[in-house]
């Protein structure tokens, strides 16, 4: 259960209707102390994701524990990427890179169209909404959702360069993790502003050319993580937990 504040609603920034699938998301995630000074401090997930992730063997020799989160028992999760999934395999790739992710660090994640960035991106989302920590969210060029402890505000509009210049956001994007996770494919001509520099951490996935990659790279002293393919058992693991949704318990 999410606690109660008084911070305030940013300029051009709106409270997010209750009955939104991010309001109910973080409802659902946010805990009700205060919160810590680093998420990474509750390994590689935060204890408050533990009891929705469950653990499914597989079959190869030797078995391999493959993690994963059933959406259908708990749809309040199905926001953003997996608002259409069933199944959320928390794949090592992600438990590897919140080891990494770390006060400070500004990261781009890039791979293969289709691999699975926006999942990625999502799952973030989750883990730091557990552990309490404000985010700034960019899921396409005219909308930035801010999750903090009063609940969350949206700001929708094309010019985003506002925030650039603007103290009680300064303020408030100094103390959050900043998300980014346009689709660069559909949006190439977006791009991420100045104010993104002032977060706590900066993670930004995405499929960029080689020189948009180099310019933001360059330009946000940002370090290149490319996202692996699925291992055989987390393919098999994905197959099986999908396939038993049809099967009649």
């Amino acid at each position: 259960m999410a606690s109660v504040s008084d911070t305030p609603t940013l300029p051009r920034f709106t409270r997010l209707s209750p009955t939104d699938p991010f309001s109910t998301l973080h409802e659902f995630l946010w805990p009700a102390t205060d919160r810590p000074p680093n998420p990474i401090q509750h390994g590689p997930e935060c204890r408050g994701l533990a009891p929705y992730i469950q653990t499914y063997a597989t079959n190869s020799e030797p078995s391999s524990r493959i993690r994963y989160i059933d959406l259908r028992k708990h749809p309040v999760l199905r926001v953003h990427a997996l608002a259409s999934l069933d199944t959320l395999i928390v794949r090592q790739e992600y438990v590897d890179f919140l080891a990494e992710v770390k006060v400070g660090y500004h990261f781009y994640v890039t791979g293969e169209h289709g691999i699975g960035k926006s999942v990625g991106a999502s799952y973030l989302l989750l883990h730091l909404l557990a552990c309490g920590q404000p985010v700034f969210f960019v899921p396409e060029p005219e909308a930035i959702y801010y999750f903090c402890d009063s609940g969350v505000q949206v700001f929708r509009g094309p010019n985003q360069g506002y925030m650039d210049s603007m103290t009680p956001i300064d303020a408030a994007v100094s103390k959050s993790w900043v998300l980014l996770d346009v689709d660069a494919v559909r949006h190439p001509k977006w791009y991420p502003r100045w104010w993104i520099c002032l977060a706590v951490g900066l993670v930004y996935t995405a499929l960029l050319d080689g020189r948009s990659e180099h310019h933001y790279t360059k330009q946000f002293v940002a370090d290149t993580r490319e996202m692996q393919p699925w291992s055989q058992e987390e393919m098999e693991a994905l197959r099986t937990l999908e396939a038993s949704r049809y099967v009649d318990t």
